[in-house]
C-alpha cells in the first residue's frame, strides 16, 4: 500500500505536468525536472521522503510550480 501511495504521489503530478506542457511549457518543464530529480535522488538516498524536511521541500515546490502552471495555462486558454 505504501509503494502505491508513493508512486501515486510522484506519477500523478508528473502526468499532469506532461499534459499541461503544451499550454505552459516553462512551468511544466520545471515541474517535470523537479519530480524527476526527486525520483532519481530516491534511488540512491533513502532519506528523501522518509525525513520530513525533504518531503516538505518537495511538496512546497510542487505546489508552487503546479499553481503557476495552471495559472499560465488558464491565461493562455482565456486569450484564445
Amino acid at each position: 500500500v505504501g509503494f502505491i501511495v508513493f508512486m501515486a504521489m510522484l506519477l500523478y503530478p508528473l502526468c499532469l505536468f506532461i499534459r499541461t506542457h503544451r499550454w505552459s511549457s516553462l512551468w511544466s518543464t520545471l515541474g517535470i525536472i523537479h519530480i524527476s530529480g526527486f525520483m532519481v535522488f530516491s534511488l540512491t538516498d533513502a532519506s528523501t521522503f522518509i525525513k520530513g524536511n525533504y518531503a516538505s521541500i518537495f511538496l512546497v515546490f510542487l505546489i508552487l510550480i503546479y499553481s503557476q502552471a495552471i495559472k499560465s495555462m488558464k491565461n493562455v486558454v482565456s486569450d484564445d
